[in-house]
């Protein structure tokens, strides 16, 4: 039969109850395995319990305006949070597209760079790129930024920095 269906869908014609292709064990799992995999892909984990933190920074008592804050965790199984600052030195943190936190302690740092015509646009945007730092080096590092905070549900968090 099946050398008779390649026959007729070689000729283009079909006779009644004739399937233009047929499905097989081999094809249905390949179907199948690849859905799997894309599921996979797409995260079906589920969400993050994120908790919602915001708040602003300042340099030297001014609104930081350009840069990206970064909560670094402490536990080598956190995941690291991260907020472009915004006009008012404002930042709302996400975690891997989530927006929010997970519960836990945190290392934080700080870039900010000076950004001139050289930087390209998108850079400038999210004002990293610059050759200079705005701001002390010290706050982009974790080992020396000296900023910690524990999150332990939503709140909203206020960033000082000073001139060395």
């Amino acid at each position: 039969m099946y050398g008779e269906q390649r026959a007729s869908r070689a000729s283009g014609k079909l006779r009644a109850g004739q399937v233009p292709f047929r499905f097989d064990r081999l094809a249905v799992r390949t179907l199948l395995s690849a859905f799997a995999v894309c599921l996979g892909l797409a995260g079906c984990g589920g969400e993050l319990d994120t908790v919602s933190v915001d708040g602003t920074v300042t340099y030297d008592g001014k609104p930081l305006e350009m840069g990206i804050v970064r909560f670094v965790p402490v536990d080598p199984e956190g995941m690291l949070a991260t907020g472009p600052l915004k006009a008012g030195g404002e930042f709302t943190l996400s975690t891997r597209g989530s927006d929010g936190v997970l519960e836990g302690d945190y290392t934080v740092t700080v870039e900010s760079f000076l950004i001139d015509d050289t930087v390209p646009e998108k850079d400038r945007e999210l004002g990293i790129g610059g050759k200079k730092s705005a701001i002390p080096q010290k706050y982009s590092d974790p080992e020396t930024s000296g900023l910690k905070e524990t999150i332990d549900g939503s709140r909203s968090i206020s960033i000082e920095l000073q001139k060395e």
